[in-house]
């Protein structure tokens, strides 16, 4: 994704294999940039992405409601 970014852009250099073990004090600042880019094309990835996943960490349906708020309060009294 941060290089697939990097291409919109002139002058950004493409992360590499060697990169992966670098810290990233080390990272140029042109690298760095290519990173950030990458970072912010993975977020608007993952909000665009509908997260309705099962719970497995909680299988039982009854767990899973224990989890999930409850339900708003009626606004009135109901007759």
């Amino acid at each position: 994704l941060a290089n697939e970014a990097a291409q919109r852009f002139k002058d950004l250099p493409s992360l590499t294999h060697s990169h992966l073990t670098m810290p990233f004090e080390q990272f140029s600042s042109q690298d760095k940039v290519s990173l950030m880019l990458g970072i912010k094309r993975l977020a608007e990835l993952a909000s665009a992405m509908p997260w309705e996943f099962p719970d497995h960490a909680a299988p039982r349906l009854e767990i899973q409601a224990l989890r999930e708020p409850p339900p708003p309060a009626p606004d009135g009294a109901v007759n």
